[in-house]
Protein backbone atom coordinates (compact mmCIF):
# COMPACT_ATOMS: atom_id res chain seq x y z
CA UNK A 1 0.00 0.00 0.00
CA UNK A 2 1.41 3.43 -1.00
CA UNK A 3 -0.04 6.45 0.50
CA UNK A 4 1.33 9.40 -1.11
CA UNK A 5 -0.12 12.47 1.05
CA UNK A 6 0.92 12.74 4.77
CA UNK A 7 -2.69 13.71 6.84
CA UNK A 8 -3.18 14.93 9.64
CA UNK A 9 -2.95 11.80 11.79
CA UNK A 10 -3.98 12.29 15.93
CA UNK A 11 -2.60 9.19 17.90
CA UNK A 12 -3.42 9.87 21.28
CA UNK A 13 -2.47 8.05 24.21
CA UNK A 14 -5.82 7.01 26.26
CA UNK A 15 -5.20 9.03 29.14
CA UNK A 16 -5.16 12.16 27.26
CA UNK A 17 -8.68 10.77 25.16
CA UNK A 18 -10.50 10.71 28.25
CA UNK A 19 -9.83 14.16 28.87
CA UNK A 20 -12.24 14.78 25.74
CA UNK A 21 -16.24 14.70 26.15
CA UNK A 22 -18.62 13.45 23.96
CA UNK A 23 -18.63 10.40 21.80
CA UNK A 24 -17.44 12.97 18.71
CA UNK A 25 -16.29 16.03 17.90
CA UNK A 26 -16.71 18.94 15.12
CA UNK A 27 -14.96 22.25 14.92
CA UNK A 28 -16.78 24.88 13.05
CA UNK A 29 -16.76 23.81 9.30
CA UNK A 30 -14.43 21.38 9.94
CA UNK A 31 -13.56 17.92 9.72
CA UNK A 32 -15.78 15.07 11.97
CA UNK A 33 -13.27 13.83 14.22
CA UNK A 34 -13.75 10.07 14.63
CA UNK A 35 -12.40 8.59 17.62
CA UNK A 36 -11.52 5.15 17.40
CA UNK A 37 -10.37 3.19 20.68
CA UNK A 38 -7.87 0.62 19.46
CA UNK A 39 -5.41 -1.70 20.94
CA UNK A 40 -3.28 -1.31 17.89
CA UNK A 41 -1.59 1.43 17.99
CA UNK A 42 0.23 0.78 21.25
CA UNK A 43 2.42 -2.29 19.65
CA UNK A 44 4.71 -2.71 17.08
CA UNK A 45 4.73 -3.13 13.83
CA UNK A 46 0.53 -2.65 14.56
CA UNK A 47 1.08 1.16 15.24
CA UNK A 48 2.79 1.33 11.87
CA UNK A 49 0.53 -0.04 9.20
CA UNK A 50 -3.14 0.98 11.29
CA UNK A 51 -1.46 4.91 11.11
CA UNK A 52 -0.67 4.35 7.27
CA UNK A 53 -4.44 2.57 6.69
CA UNK A 54 -5.67 5.86 8.38
CA UNK A 55 -3.56 8.61 6.56
CA UNK A 56 -5.56 6.14 3.59
CA UNK A 57 -8.66 6.09 4.95
CA UNK A 58 -8.30 10.35 5.32
CA UNK A 59 -7.09 10.81 2.29
CA UNK A 60 -9.91 9.22 0.35
CA UNK A 61 -12.23 11.00 2.96
CA UNK A 62 -10.68 14.60 3.86
CA UNK A 63 -13.69 15.43 5.80
CA UNK A 64 -13.37 12.53 8.36
CA UNK A 65 -10.07 13.03 10.72
CA UNK A 66 -9.25 9.70 12.73
CA UNK A 67 -8.07 9.90 16.14
CA UNK A 68 -6.80 7.07 17.83
CA UNK A 69 -7.03 6.28 21.82
CA UNK A 70 -4.46 3.48 22.34
CA UNK A 71 -4.89 1.10 24.77
CA UNK A 72 -2.78 -1.76 26.09
CA UNK A 73 -5.07 -4.98 25.31
CA UNK A 74 -4.87 -6.32 28.95
CA UNK A 75 -6.68 -2.84 29.81
CA UNK A 76 -9.37 -2.89 27.59
CA UNK A 77 -12.02 -4.37 29.13
CA UNK A 78 -11.62 -2.33 32.47
CA UNK A 79 -11.14 1.22 30.15
CA UNK A 80 -14.33 0.47 28.14
CA UNK A 81 -16.06 0.08 31.36
CA UNK A 82 -15.19 2.73 32.77
CA UNK A 83 -15.67 4.98 29.70
CA UNK A 84 -19.37 3.63 29.50
CA UNK A 85 -20.18 4.45 32.87
CA UNK A 86 -19.02 7.76 32.54
CA UNK A 87 -20.83 8.26 29.09
CA UNK A 88 -17.76 8.48 27.05
CA UNK A 89 -17.48 5.38 24.46
CA UNK A 90 -15.48 6.17 21.84
CA UNK A 91 -17.29 6.01 17.85
CA UNK A 92 -15.48 2.80 17.26
CA UNK A 93 -13.44 0.64 19.79
CA UNK A 94 -11.82 -2.68 19.58
CA UNK A 95 -14.43 -5.65 21.37
CA UNK A 96 -13.88 -9.36 21.28
CA UNK A 97 -16.30 -12.49 21.44
CA UNK A 98 -15.01 -12.63 25.01
CA UNK A 99 -16.68 -9.17 25.90
CA UNK A 100 -18.88 -7.93 23.42
CA UNK A 101 -22.14 -9.85 25.70
CA UNK A 102 -21.12 -7.70 28.34
CA UNK A 103 -20.46 -4.97 25.86
CA UNK A 104 -24.18 -5.34 24.62
CA UNK A 105 -25.28 -5.30 28.29
CA UNK A 106 -23.93 -1.94 29.34
CA UNK A 107 -25.68 -1.03 25.91
CA UNK A 108 -22.86 0.62 24.11
CA UNK A 109 -22.75 -1.46 20.96
CA UNK A 110 -24.93 -0.42 18.18
CA UNK A 111 -25.94 -3.48 15.72
CA UNK A 112 -24.36 -3.72 12.43
CA UNK A 113 -26.21 -5.49 10.52
CA UNK A 114 -27.65 -2.43 8.82
CA UNK A 115 -25.35 0.05 8.89
CA UNK A 116 -22.95 -2.08 6.92
CA UNK A 117 -23.32 -3.01 3.35
CA UNK A 118 -24.44 -6.45 2.80
CA UNK A 119 -21.76 -7.33 0.24
CA UNK A 120 -19.10 -6.24 2.84
CA UNK A 121 -20.50 -8.72 5.61
CA UNK A 122 -20.48 -11.65 2.70
CA UNK A 123 -16.77 -11.28 2.21
CA UNK A 124 -15.91 -11.82 5.42
CA UNK A 125 -15.22 -15.24 6.61
CA UNK A 126 -18.33 -16.62 7.91
CA UNK A 127 -16.80 -18.76 10.61
CA UNK A 128 -15.44 -14.99 12.20
CA UNK A 129 -19.21 -13.71 11.31
CA UNK A 130 -20.60 -16.21 13.30
CA UNK A 131 -18.62 -15.58 16.28
CA UNK A 132 -19.32 -11.76 15.86
CA UNK A 133 -23.37 -12.46 16.07
CA UNK A 134 -25.00 -12.11 19.37
CA UNK A 135 -28.86 -13.34 19.19
CA UNK A 136 -28.44 -12.96 15.16
CA UNK A 137 -27.28 -9.46 15.92
CA UNK A 138 -23.72 -8.55 14.34
CA UNK A 139 -22.04 -6.67 17.41
CA UNK A 140 -18.53 -6.29 16.19
CA UNK A 141 -16.72 -6.94 12.57
CA UNK A 142 -14.11 -9.10 12.61
CA UNK A 143 -10.74 -7.42 11.81
CA UNK A 144 -8.59 -10.27 12.09
CA UNK A 145 -8.27 -13.73 13.64
CA UNK A 146 -5.29 -15.81 15.09
CA UNK A 147 -6.69 -19.06 14.82
CA UNK A 148 -5.53 -21.36 17.15
CA UNK A 149 -2.71 -24.33 16.38
CA UNK A 150 -0.40 -26.65 16.73
CA UNK A 151 3.13 -24.48 15.42
CA UNK A 152 5.96 -26.72 15.16
CA UNK A 153 9.49 -26.86 13.53
CA UNK A 154 9.39 -28.38 10.30
CA UNK A 155 13.24 -28.74 9.41
CA UNK A 156 13.61 -30.58 12.88
CA UNK A 157 10.48 -32.98 11.78
CA UNK A 158 11.94 -33.62 9.11
CA UNK A 159 15.89 -34.61 10.21
CA UNK A 160 13.84 -36.91 12.59
CA UNK A 161 11.60 -38.85 9.93
CA UNK A 162 8.52 -36.99 11.66
CA UNK A 163 4.97 -36.42 10.50
CA UNK A 164 2.97 -33.70 12.91
CA UNK A 165 0.77 -35.44 15.35
CA UNK A 166 -3.20 -36.16 14.56
CA UNK A 167 -3.24 -37.60 18.27
CA UNK A 168 -2.63 -36.57 22.00
CA UNK A 169 -1.19 -40.07 22.47
CA UNK A 170 0.92 -39.44 18.77
CA UNK A 171 2.28 -35.54 20.30
CA UNK A 172 3.06 -36.92 23.14
CA UNK A 173 5.79 -39.56 21.56
CA UNK A 174 7.10 -36.74 18.96
CA UNK A 175 7.72 -34.19 21.92
CA UNK A 176 9.76 -36.74 23.77
CA UNK A 177 11.29 -37.92 20.17
CA UNK A 178 12.45 -34.22 19.70
CA UNK A 179 13.85 -33.22 23.33
CA UNK A 180 17.22 -34.10 23.36
CA UNK A 181 20.29 -32.43 25.50
CA UNK A 182 20.22 -28.80 23.65
CA UNK A 183 15.95 -28.57 22.97
CA UNK A 184 13.31 -29.62 24.72
CA UNK A 185 9.89 -31.31 22.66
CA UNK A 186 6.96 -28.66 23.58
CA UNK A 187 6.86 -25.00 25.34
CA UNK A 188 3.90 -25.39 27.54
CA UNK A 189 2.05 -22.17 28.11
CA UNK A 190 1.44 -23.13 31.90
CA UNK A 191 1.47 -19.53 33.23
CA UNK A 192 -1.98 -18.49 35.50
CA UNK A 193 -3.14 -15.96 32.87
CA UNK A 194 -5.07 -15.29 30.14
CA UNK A 195 -2.41 -16.62 27.96
CA UNK A 196 -2.45 -19.91 29.56
CA UNK A 197 -6.06 -20.50 30.04
CA UNK A 198 -7.36 -19.36 26.26
CA UNK A 199 -4.77 -22.39 25.24
CA UNK A 200 -6.33 -24.89 27.75
CA UNK A 201 -10.05 -24.66 26.98
CA UNK A 202 -9.89 -25.21 22.98
CA UNK A 203 -7.31 -28.17 24.18
CA UNK A 204 -9.72 -29.66 26.80
CA UNK A 205 -12.63 -29.45 23.54
CA UNK A 206 -10.43 -31.62 21.50
CA UNK A 207 -10.87 -34.22 24.46
CA UNK A 208 -14.67 -33.68 24.32
CA UNK A 209 -15.32 -31.46 27.19
CA UNK A 210 -16.87 -27.38 27.33
CA UNK A 211 -16.17 -25.37 29.45
CA UNK A 212 -19.56 -23.90 29.13
CA UNK A 213 -22.88 -24.86 26.81
CA UNK A 214 -26.04 -23.95 26.51
CA UNK A 215 -28.57 -26.71 27.33
CA UNK A 216 -31.78 -25.22 26.26
CA UNK A 217 -32.24 -21.92 28.21
CA UNK A 218 -29.84 -22.88 30.92
CA UNK A 219 -25.62 -22.98 30.57
CA UNK A 220 -23.89 -26.16 31.73
CA UNK A 221 -20.13 -27.13 32.03
CA UNK A 222 -18.54 -30.38 31.27
CA UNK A 223 -15.61 -29.11 33.46
CA UNK A 224 -16.69 -32.44 35.51
CA UNK A 225 -16.11 -34.95 33.11
CA UNK A 226 -13.92 -38.09 32.26
CA UNK A 227 -12.84 -36.21 29.22
CA UNK A 228 -11.66 -32.61 31.23
CA UNK A 229 -10.02 -34.72 33.44
CA UNK A 230 -7.73 -36.17 30.42
CA UNK A 231 -6.89 -32.74 29.24
CA UNK A 232 -5.68 -31.79 33.14
CA UNK A 233 -3.87 -35.20 33.16
CA UNK A 234 -2.23 -33.99 29.68
CA UNK A 235 -0.17 -30.75 31.17
CA UNK A 236 0.88 -33.33 34.13
CA UNK A 237 2.15 -35.96 32.11
CA UNK A 238 4.02 -33.29 29.30
CA UNK A 239 5.74 -32.01 32.55
CA UNK A 240 6.17 -35.54 34.18
CA UNK A 241 7.73 -36.85 31.16
CA UNK A 242 10.38 -33.27 31.00
CA UNK A 243 9.50 -32.40 27.39
CA UNK A 244 8.73 -28.92 28.45
CA UNK A 245 11.32 -26.34 29.67
CA UNK A 246 11.44 -26.07 33.90
CA UNK A 247 9.13 -23.44 35.05
CA UNK A 248 5.87 -24.11 33.17
CA UNK A 249 4.10 -22.08 35.33
CA UNK A 250 5.66 -18.93 34.76
CA UNK A 251 5.86 -19.92 31.03
CA UNK A 252 3.53 -16.98 29.45
CA UNK A 253 2.93 -16.40 25.51
CA UNK A 254 6.28 -14.30 25.51
CA UNK A 255 8.36 -16.80 27.37
CA UNK A 256 7.50 -19.43 24.64
CA UNK A 257 8.11 -17.13 21.69
CA UNK A 258 11.40 -16.79 23.27
CA UNK A 259 11.75 -20.73 23.75
CA UNK A 260 10.79 -21.28 19.93
CA UNK A 261 13.21 -18.35 18.83
CA UNK A 262 16.30 -19.66 20.79
CA UNK A 263 15.89 -22.90 19.24
CA UNK A 264 14.69 -24.52 22.68
CA UNK A 265 12.06 -26.06 21.78
CA UNK A 266 10.47 -27.88 18.97
CA UNK A 267 6.58 -27.59 19.05
CA UNK A 268 4.18 -24.80 20.99
CA UNK A 269 0.21 -24.05 20.62
CA UNK A 270 -0.03 -20.53 19.36
CA UNK A 271 -1.74 -18.42 16.88
CA UNK A 272 -0.49 -17.27 12.88
CA UNK A 273 1.28 -14.02 14.35
CA UNK A 274 3.82 -15.97 16.35
CA UNK A 275 6.03 -16.97 13.53
CA UNK A 276 6.36 -13.63 12.94
CA UNK A 277 7.46 -12.80 16.30
CA UNK A 278 10.01 -15.60 16.42
CA UNK A 279 12.03 -14.75 13.03
CA UNK A 280 12.00 -11.42 14.03
CA UNK A 281 13.56 -12.42 17.30
CA UNK A 282 15.72 -15.17 14.98
CA UNK A 283 16.24 -14.28 11.04
CA UNK A 284 17.40 -17.97 10.62
CA UNK A 285 14.55 -19.45 11.48
CA UNK A 286 12.70 -18.37 8.40
CA UNK A 287 11.17 -20.92 6.02
CA UNK A 288 11.06 -23.79 8.82
CA UNK A 289 8.03 -23.43 10.73
CA UNK A 290 4.69 -24.73 10.16
CA UNK A 291 1.56 -25.36 11.85
CA UNK A 292 -1.33 -28.45 11.77
CA UNK A 293 -4.85 -28.23 13.89
CA UNK A 294 -4.85 -29.05 17.72
CA UNK A 295 -4.36 -32.81 17.93
CA UNK A 296 -7.33 -34.80 19.35
CA UNK A 297 -8.21 -37.35 21.51
CA UNK A 298 -10.01 -40.45 20.41
CA UNK A 299 -12.52 -39.27 17.11
CA UNK A 300 -13.23 -36.07 18.38
CA UNK A 301 -12.33 -32.95 15.53
CA UNK A 302 -9.99 -30.37 15.85
CA UNK A 303 -10.99 -27.34 17.92
CA UNK A 304 -9.62 -23.94 17.25
CA UNK A 305 -10.22 -20.84 18.80
CA UNK A 306 -10.48 -17.91 16.72
CA UNK A 307 -8.41 -15.14 18.61
CA UNK A 308 -10.53 -12.82 16.61
CA UNK A 309 -10.28 -9.12 17.37
CA UNK A 310 -12.67 -6.93 16.03
CA UNK A 311 -14.55 -3.50 15.76
CA UNK A 312 -17.42 -2.02 16.85
CA UNK A 313 -19.72 0.83 16.40
CA UNK A 314 -20.40 3.09 19.57
CA UNK A 315 -24.96 3.21 20.42
CA UNK A 316 -24.76 6.80 21.30
CA UNK A 317 -22.11 8.06 18.52
CA UNK A 318 -23.33 10.99 16.61
CA UNK A 319 -21.23 9.54 13.80
CA UNK A 320 -22.00 6.00 12.91
CA UNK A 321 -22.37 6.30 8.97
CA UNK A 322 -18.86 8.27 9.17
CA UNK A 323 -17.69 5.14 11.43
CA UNK A 324 -18.88 2.54 9.04
CA UNK A 325 -16.67 4.26 6.25
CA UNK A 326 -13.65 3.64 8.41
CA UNK A 327 -14.47 -0.07 9.12
CA UNK A 328 -15.05 -0.79 5.65
CA UNK A 329 -12.00 0.74 4.69
CA UNK A 330 -9.62 -1.30 7.35
CA UNK A 331 -11.20 -4.29 5.95
CA UNK A 332 -10.70 -3.23 2.42
CA UNK A 333 -8.43 -6.29 0.20
CA UNK A 334 -6.21 -3.87 0.21
CA UNK A 335 -5.73 -2.85 4.30
CA UNK A 336 -6.02 -6.53 5.03
CA UNK A 337 -3.14 -7.69 2.75
CA UNK A 338 -1.48 -4.82 4.29
CA UNK A 339 -2.30 -5.64 7.95
CA UNK A 340 -1.08 -9.60 7.47
CA UNK A 341 2.36 -8.25 5.62
CA UNK A 342 3.54 -6.46 9.22
CA UNK A 343 1.57 -8.41 11.82
CA UNK A 344 1.07 -11.90 10.40
CA UNK A 345 -2.75 -12.01 11.83
CA UNK A 346 -5.06 -13.58 9.17
CA UNK A 347 -7.29 -11.15 7.34
CA UNK A 348 -11.08 -11.63 8.20
CA UNK A 349 -11.79 -11.10 4.42
CA UNK A 350 -12.02 -14.53 2.72
CA UNK A 351 -10.39 -13.50 -0.57
CA UNK A 352 -7.70 -11.98 1.31
CA UNK A 353 -6.87 -15.03 3.37
CA UNK A 354 -6.91 -17.31 0.63
CA UNK A 355 -4.30 -14.97 -1.30
CA UNK A 356 -2.17 -14.50 1.56
CA UNK A 357 -1.84 -18.38 2.03
CA UNK A 358 -1.47 -18.98 -1.36
CA UNK A 359 1.30 -16.46 -1.00
CA UNK A 360 2.93 -17.69 2.26
CA UNK A 361 2.15 -21.90 2.51
CA UNK A 362 3.49 -21.13 6.37
CA UNK A 363 0.02 -20.08 7.14
CA UNK A 364 -1.81 -23.05 5.30
CA UNK A 365 -2.17 -24.89 8.64
CA UNK A 366 -3.46 -21.70 10.91
CA UNK A 367 -6.03 -21.33 8.04
CA UNK A 368 -7.27 -24.82 8.18
CA UNK A 369 -7.27 -24.99 12.04
CA UNK A 370 -9.54 -21.65 11.71
CA UNK A 371 -12.28 -24.17 10.11
CA UNK A 372 -12.79 -25.81 13.52
CA UNK A 373 -13.15 -22.64 15.37
CA UNK A 374 -15.78 -23.26 18.26
CA UNK A 375 -18.19 -20.43 18.81
CA UNK A 376 -17.07 -18.71 21.90
CA UNK A 377 -20.18 -19.09 25.07
CA UNK A 378 -21.76 -15.30 24.85
CA UNK A 379 -21.89 -14.29 28.93
CA UNK A 380 -20.18 -11.44 30.34
CA UNK A 381 -18.06 -13.74 32.59
CA UNK A 382 -16.35 -15.81 29.89
CA UNK A 383 -13.09 -14.99 30.86
CA UNK A 384 -13.30 -15.91 34.38
CA UNK A 385 -13.42 -19.43 33.15
CA UNK A 386 -10.31 -18.89 31.77
CA UNK A 387 -8.56 -18.48 35.56
CA UNK A 388 -10.46 -20.79 36.63
CA UNK A 389 -9.28 -23.46 34.16
CA UNK A 390 -5.83 -22.07 34.74
CA UNK A 391 -5.68 -22.05 38.57
CA UNK A 392 -6.05 -25.48 38.60
CA UNK A 393 -4.03 -27.12 35.85
CA UNK A 394 -1.47 -25.17 37.47
CA UNK A 395 -2.78 -27.18 41.10
CA UNK A 396 -2.14 -30.17 38.89
CA UNK A 397 1.00 -29.85 37.69
CA UNK A 398 1.95 -28.89 40.76
CA UNK A 399 0.88 -31.93 42.66
CA UNK A 400 -1.49 -30.18 45.01
CA UNK A 401 -4.27 -32.19 42.98
CA UNK A 402 -5.21 -34.78 41.08
CA UNK A 403 -6.62 -34.28 37.43
CA UNK A 404 -9.99 -35.69 38.53
CA UNK A 405 -10.32 -33.19 41.72
CA UNK A 406 -8.95 -30.17 39.65
CA UNK A 407 -12.15 -30.85 37.20
CA UNK A 408 -14.61 -31.23 39.39
CA UNK A 409 -13.13 -28.34 41.04
CA UNK A 410 -13.71 -26.20 38.36
CA UNK A 411 -16.93 -27.51 37.84
CA UNK A 412 -17.75 -26.19 41.09
CA UNK A 413 -16.47 -22.72 40.54
CA UNK A 414 -18.00 -22.63 36.83
CA UNK A 415 -21.71 -23.66 38.32
CA UNK A 416 -21.13 -20.58 41.05
CA UNK A 417 -20.44 -18.68 38.08
CA UNK A 418 -23.58 -20.04 36.23
CA UNK A 419 -26.02 -19.98 39.13
CA UNK A 420 -24.82 -15.92 39.98
CA UNK A 421 -25.81 -14.79 36.41
CA UNK A 422 -28.95 -16.56 35.51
Amino acid sequence: MKYNRPAKLVALGLASGLLLSGCGAQADEGPVVLRVMTTATVQNPEAGVMEEIAEGFMEEHPDIEIEFLGTPMNELYSELTTMATGGNVPDVFTNTPEFFAQAADMGIVEPLDDLLDDDFIEALDPNLVEQARLDGSLQLVPHFSIPLALLYRADLFEEAGLEPPETWDEFKEVAEELTTDERYGFALVGSNDGSGGSRFLPIMRTFGAAELRQDGDTWVTEFDTDEAAKAFQLYKDLVDSGVVPPGPLQTSYSESMNYMANDTTAMTVTGSHSMGAIVDQNPDLEGTLAAVPLPIDGDNEPVSASGMLGMSVSSSSEYQEEAALWIEYVLNYESQVAWNEATGRLPARTDAAEDVVSDNPEFEGFLEAQQYVFTMPTVSYYERLQTIAAENYQAVIDGQKTAEEAAQDAADATQQLIDSNE
